[in-house]
């Protein structure tokens, strides 16, 4: 016999595990914001990280491995004001959010399922000025990432 029947399911384990591997990412906003044109949002709560994907010092989720990825964005403007983000997949525009509604807040999402190879990196900035909703017991502008299927 070539293979002892722990190494094969050792093997075998190696070659299902990224597969398997749990990539979830979920954060918001829990203080009013105010982003000029092309700032970075830094969420500030952390609900999840699994896998330490995503850098709360820069606001940036990198793929740690190739795959298909679930990526949802929304946002809540301040009474009156314009929101409008745009996702940024290693410096290309992807997706965007955008809400104004005067003398009221507004509300917007979006999603979209990315290939992303590892080592890719998204954000999300502004488009233009926007003044987003938060506070430390009401969480609505948010983004969520979480792994599809490992490629």
């Amino acid at each position: 016999m070539c293979c002892s029947f722990q190494s094969l399911l050792s093997n075998l384990f190696c070659i299902l595990l990224p597969s398997m591997k749990t990539i979830a990412f979920s954060a918001a906003l829990t203080e009013d914001v105010s982003l000029n044109p092309n700032d970075k949002v830094i969420y500030n709560k952390i609900f999840t990280n699994y896998g330490n994907t995503y850098d709360g010092s820069t606001g940036e989720f990198k793929a740690p491995v190739d795959g298909i990825y679930g990526i949802y964005m929304y946002l809540l403007t301040q009474t009156g004001q314009e929101g409008w983000l745009e996702l940024i997949h290693n410096q290309d525009y992807v997706v965007s959010v955008y809400a104004k509604q005067d003398g009221a807040y507004d509300a917007a999402g979006n999603s979209v399922m990315l290939r992303l190879k590892e080592g890719d990196i998204l954000f999300v900035r502004a488009r233009r000025l926007s003044k987003l909703y938060g506070r430390s017991d009401q969480a609505y502008s948010s983004w969520n990432i979480h792994l599809i299927s490992a490629l």
